[in-house]
């Protein structure tokens, strides 16, 4: 093999790792900040009808056709061998693709602003301004699509690093120039403005990494596009799509069900309800996410045995991670919404329960699912999820009326259970040839000790705390919840081989204090 030398894959999923915490880091104080400005800017129907926005454009990048994964995935195969052109031929491609993709999703923003106004019953007076911010969100979506490649190939060499840089500049930008269009009057279509900038900083910034660390293929490798390497990319991305498509029926229509049948004020609470939900699953799919390069490549270059090692690993720590960060979401959510939006805005705590219990299914659900994916074979995976979605979106109308978004929640949790979580470990078991009560089992019970430990905790110190003002009572819940809580991840939540991992490669001067951590 004319393998290109590369860094260490450790080290790059290490960079990848803090990185990718920093930009969750810059994404939250940027939440924080702005949600609170917005909310005093805009009326609360206006600041749903943006939550509204957002989340069906979302469905824009379903024109992604799955390939974006296709792209990435392919040049894993291709970037040990540059000089036969196989490299150059996936980059030009991906360009055309991109070209194509970005101009399709601009026309699509204009059909759906003009198809969605009266199925969504959005309010009469709001209804100029729902066509023109989806026209506007749709078009700079685009200009997104055409310069996507270059972040593809720092996917595929493991350098999400680069594309984290990226999203932290992206959100540093949004904000300010958010906050500028505010207080200059623009309202509501400050949305657009900053939405605009934070795209044009962030593909710069991708693209000069790219060029920086020359994943651009050389003189003499560049091959040229091919009706045959097209068809390969788009056979793999119409399984990726088929998938995404059903995670976007279920993720992406949330809100749309919520508004549809609750109404925009309605949407606004569950906008507001789950963000930090939404924070806490960045935090953790983010383990899978950085690691899936790595795992590529242990495939194409038949490491197997190293394989099934380090995904073990990711299962049970990013498990573990879901099972501590459930049980936070669910102590900490209702005193941060109160906190957070000074008593404007609030819902029931068992929503936050069910959704602690829906974070731990889909982090597990995620890994396993991914693992499929990284092996380019879907199989009949390619239909389930989105079989699931539909599930979701129709038991949702059905009890969305009478249960509310608590309903809603109990068809997630039970949607996830029958589809994608169970299908998603039996493929793991049939991939590696293990018995399914190892699978199932044996991976989870670091995670069963922990929650075994740190649910009592939690609801004794929920009630013990519950008379405390909100300003007192959160950072209670921190200190006596969130500090035992990541003593009690690292002593029960890990297994002894990533422990011993993790014990191997941290400084020698505070091994000592970890070891004692971890018992």
């Amino acid at each position: 093999m004319n393998a290109v030398a590369s860094p260490s894959r450790t080290k790059h999923f290490v960079a990848a790792l803090l990185t990718g915490y920093g930009t969750i880091g810059v994404n939250i104080l940027c939440t924080l900040l702005t949600v609170p400005v917005a909310l005093h800017y805009l009326t609360r129907a206006e600041f749903g009808l943006w939550a509204l926005v957002g989340q069906l454009t979302g469905y824009i990048n379903l024109i992604d056709l799955g390939m974006s994964g296709s792209i990435s995935r392919t040049l894993v195969d291709h970037k040990d061998q540059r000089h036969d052109g196989g490299y150059g031929s996936v980059v030009q491609t991906s360009f055309l693709v991109g070209i194509a993709q970005g101009l399709i999703v601009i026309a699509a923003s204009f059909l759906l602003a003009f198809c969605t106004t009266d199925l969504l019953n959005v309010e009469s007076a709001l209804r100029g301004t729902f066509l023109r911010l989806v026209i506007a969100q749709g078009i700079f979506i685009g200009l997104g699509f055409i310069f996507r490649p270059p972040s593809l190939m720092c996917a595929a060499h493991q350098r999400y690093d680069v594309v984290n840089y990226a999203q932290s500049i992206n959100q540093v930008v949004n904000v300010g120039v958010l906050w500028i269009s505010f207080f200059l009057g623009a309202g509501i279509f400050s949305l657009v403005w900053a939405f605009a900038a934070s795209q044009v900083a962030s593909i710069a910034v991708v693209f000069w990494g790219c060029v920086h660390l020359k994943f651009l293929p050389a003189k003499g490798e560049w091959g040229k596009p091919t009706w045959q390497l097209f068809h390969e990319l788009f056979a793999f991305g119409r399984d990726v799509f088929l998938w995404g498509l059903g995670a976007q029926l279920i993720n992406a229509s949330q809100i749309l069900l919520i508004t549809r049948v609750l109404g925009l004020e309605a949407g606004a609470v569950w906008s507001v309800g789950v963000r930090l939900y939404n924070m806490l699953g960045q935090f953790i799919f983010r383990i899978f996410d950085f690691a899936s390069g790595a795992f590529a490549e242990m495939m194409v270059r038949h490491e197997r045995e190293r394989l099934l090692r380090r995904f073990q690993s990711v299962v049970v720590l990013s498990s573990s991670l879901a099972a501590l960060g459930g049980v936070m979401y669910a102590s900490l959510n209702q005193p941060f919404i109160e906190l957070w939006t000074s008593g404007r805005i609030s819902w029931a705590v068992r929503n936050d329960i069910l959704l602690g219990v829906l974070l731990v299914m889909q982090v597990v659900m995620k890994a396993h699912a991914g693992l499929v994916g990284q092996t380019k074979k879907f199989g009949a995976f390619r239909y389930l999820y989105f079989i699931e979605g539909l599930f979701f979106i129709f038991g949702s109308l059905l009890v969305l009326p009478r249960w509310g978004i608590t309903g809603m929640l109990g068809v997630a949790i039970a949607g996830t259970a029958l589809f994608s979580l169970r299908y998603g470990l039996l493929r793991t078991c049939r991939y590696f040839a293990l018995p399914a009560r190892e699978v199932v089992f044996e991976w989870a019970k670091p995670m069963g000790r922990l929650l075994l430990a740190l649910v009592p905790l939690a609801v004794a110190f929920h009630f013990l705390f519950g008379m405390l003002p909100t300003s007192l009572k959160l950072p209670a819940l921190v200190l006596a919840v969130g500090i035992p809580g990541l003593g009690l991840f690292f002593r029960l939540g890990l297994d002894s081989e990533l422990k011993c991992e993790l014990l191997r490669r941290i400084p020698k001067k505070i091994a000592p204090v970890l070891t004692l951590l971890f018992g």
